[in-house]
């Protein structure tokens, strides 16, 4: 796996800024496969595609966000920036309930 450069980017509702990471090359040797279509790779990581914010507790889709620019990675443990997590199983079914028309 060769990891990109992070991508600074805000919560839309209260800018709480987020670090979202990438990768330029993966694969997918030593793969685990599940019946429901889940992969888990080693070397080709997953990342979260909808945000619940550690600050305002609204969500947001990572593809809509407007990218901000990409910085060093040391230079943003300064700033305070919160890793994207992926969000609880408690989160994922609010969201379905607030918004039924949700798609991944």
């Amino acid at each position: 796996m060769i990891p990109a450069v992070p991508i600074l980017i805000q919560c839309p509702h209260c800018n709480l800024k987020y670090v979202k990471r990438s990768i330029l090359s993966g694969n997918t040797f030593g793969a685990q496969y599940w019946s429901d279509g889940k992969m888990d790779a080693p070397m080709f990581p997953e990342y979260p595609k909808v945000v619940v914010c550690k600050n305002c507790q609204d969500h947001f889709w990572i593809s809509d966000m407007n990218k901000g620019d990409r910085f060093k990675e040391k230079k943003y443990r300064k700033k305070g920036v919160y890793e994207l997590e992926f969000p609880t199983i408690e989160e994922y079914i609010q969201l379905l309930d607030e918004n039924a028309s949700l798609k991944v």
